[in-house]
């Protein structure tokens, strides 16, 4: 194993890491446990990156069963890559996957450069003014341009993988 991961619980196999709404941490991942969204809901985990301006790539398999935009809206299963400052203020974000519909298992991935004003890296998913249910599992972030799945990282404190500022 060369790479390791900035996330904690990235496989969704203990209770904590995450910060999950509306949703649970199940059976019927990819494989073992994932977070399952069933209707307006998501995750997210914050991680520390002190403004230091890296390349980074996160990446995270998703699966959809019957997600449909709720009526009028532009709704989605989505998985994110949000950047804020120390107050929450957001510098930075892209979606990098959008989803609607049922498909099976996907991976998804997408590199980064580090916000110049970005205390935070927050990864982010869930249903966006959408019905339907989706599942996530096996989440990375790793330094580099790499995308890596989480049998190929090491799980790390994020601390001691951040190059000094």
């Amino acid at each position: 194993i060369e790479a390791s991961s900035l996330i904690r619980n990235g496989g969704f196999d203990l209770a904590s890491g995450w910060t999950v709404s509306s949703g649970q941490i199940s059976d019927g991942g990819n494989p073992g446990r994932c977070v399952r969204i069933v209707g307006l809901g998501g995750a997210s985990q914050d991680v520390l990156v002190a403004r230091r301006q890296m390349t980074l790539t996160a990446a995270v398999d998703v699966q959809t069963n019957g997600v449909q935009a709720q009526a009028g809206k532009p709704g989605y299963a989505f998985a994110a890559v949000y950047q804020t400052d120390e107050t929450g203020r957001l510098v930075a974000s892209h979606d990098f996957a959008q989803l609607t519909g049922t498909q099976a298992w996907q991976r998804y991935s997408h590199t980064f450069r580090v916000h110049p004003e970005a205390d935070y890296v927050s990864l982010r998913c869930g249903l966006f003014q959408a019905d339907g249910e989706t599942r996530f599992d096996n989440w990375t972030l790793v330094a580099g341009s790499e995308a890596r799945r989480l049998d190929e990282v090491a799980v790390i404190r994020a601390e001691a993988m951040l190059p000094p500022p």
